[in-house]
């Protein structure tokens, strides 16, 4: 009779043990599917922004291409006002002196 008390509680230990490794595992298992979507979607993302980033790269390559042709800074030097120079001047030193009265 002791036998059987003994067998019945170790047969409940044991039932518990497995239902506590059961949650365990079913708590790692879903810790593990969500680390994998989270990787799944930041993935997706990435590539998202990867492919905008390679789009808006060849926009500013053909902008840079169209803006620095020659044709298009003549335009700028006349927008900007400038003026072509006919003669140049240069300030000449005298005596070392900057200021002369």
């Amino acid at each position: 009779m002791r036998t059987k008390v003994i067998q019945r509680s170790n047969l409940k230990n044991i039932y518990i043990a497995l239902a506590i490794a059961l949650f365990l595992l079913l708590g790692l298992y879903l810790y593990q599917v969500n680390s994998h979507i989270t990787a799944k979607y930041s993935i997706g993302d990435y590539t998202t922004r990867i492919n905008k980033l390679i789009k808006e790269n060849r926009t500013l390559e053909v902008n840079l291409a169209k803006g620095g042709s020659l044709s298009n800074l003549s335009n700028e030097i006349s927008q900007l006002n400038f003026v072509k120079t006919d003669k140049i001047d240069y300030i000449q030193i005298i005596d070392s002196s900057v200021v002369i009265k």
